[in-house]
């Protein structure tokens, strides 16, 4: 009697790897794609979790600027600016805080704050001053004060550096990741109807400096790390300029907008601490 053999021919194994070839690179191809689209959700995440923090940080820097106690001098006329760095706790508090407000518009390639760290080109420099209560139970006099520099280092890296009582504190580094930052001052007129606020890059003079009423300010941020996208870039515009980034990480524009009502007399509670 015959035994009947069965076997697969050449064509059909041929078939058999080719399939399975075919299979195996699908899975793949899938599996890279998911895990790209993980990492450009894990970079997107990074970028709002900034965001998030520096716009709370700012919003709430803003609406204690100015802070003098229950009283406040009236600014003198022809009074000058302070230069961000000056030792302002030789002057007595009323001058010293003047301007609650300063800062500097598009800063010059070289230029470094006041312990010698570079600030990157054409980024502002904000500069908010704001008096301390020597304790919890006075509101009467304010003898302290302080005056906060936010900047982007050369590194693209935002920082913080306080001048507290006249001593001068070591530069606090906030996010990484900030590609620039830039500043709008609203200008109140109370001579003009309906909408009464301009924003300018800076300040011309001592009566705009008296009407500053809101700060606008902008944040183009990106990853820390290298986006696994292509494509050929976009162009933001903001603050009057635009800037064009490559894809070679990912980016996003955030806008936040401050109003400066602790300018007129305001009692309030400061942790002379932070």
């Amino acid at each position: 009697m015959k035994r009947s053999r069965q076997g697969f021919s050449l064509v059909e194994l041929m078939l058999v790897v080719v399939l399975s070839a075919l299979f195996i690179s699908s899975i793949t191809a899938l599996s890279l794609a998911v895990s790209g689209v993980g990492y450009q959700i894990e970079q997107t995440g990074e970028i709002v979790e900034n965001a998030q923090y520096l716009t709370r940080l700012l919003k709430r820097e803003l609406s204690l600027v100015g802070f003098l106690g229950a009283s406040r001098p009236a600014a003198s006329s022809g009074a000058k600016r302070s230069d961000i760095c000056a030792e302002l706790s030789k002057m007595p508090i009323e001058q010293a805080l003047l301007y609650p407000v300063d800062g500097i518009d598009d800063v010059a390639e070289g230029t470094r704050i006041c312990d010698g760290e570079l600030i990157s080109p054409e980024s502002d420099v904000l500069v908010l001053r704001r008096g301390l209560l020597p304790s919890q139970g006075n509101t009467e006099q304010v003898t302290d004060w302080q005056q906060i520099i936010y900047y982007l280092s050369a590194d693209k890296s935002f920082k913080r550096k306080r001048i507290i009582k006249g001593s001068s504190k070591r530069s606090v580094p906030l996010a990484e990741g900030v590609e620039d930052f830039q500043l709008e001052y609203g200008i109140g007129n109370p001579n003009l109807q309906g909408v009464q606020i301009k924003f300018v890059g800076l300040p011309r003079d001592e009566q705009e400096w008296s009407q500053l009423v809101a700060i606008r300010f902008h944040l183009l941020l990106s990853s820390t790390s290298a986006s696994s996208g292509g494509g050929s870039g976009k162009t933001y515009y903001y603050a009057k300029k635009s800037k064009q980034l490559y894809a070679d990480k990912q980016y996003d524009l955030f806008t936040g907008i401050s109003q400066l009502n602790n300018l007129a007399p305001k009692v309030v509670e400061l942790d002379s601490a932070m």
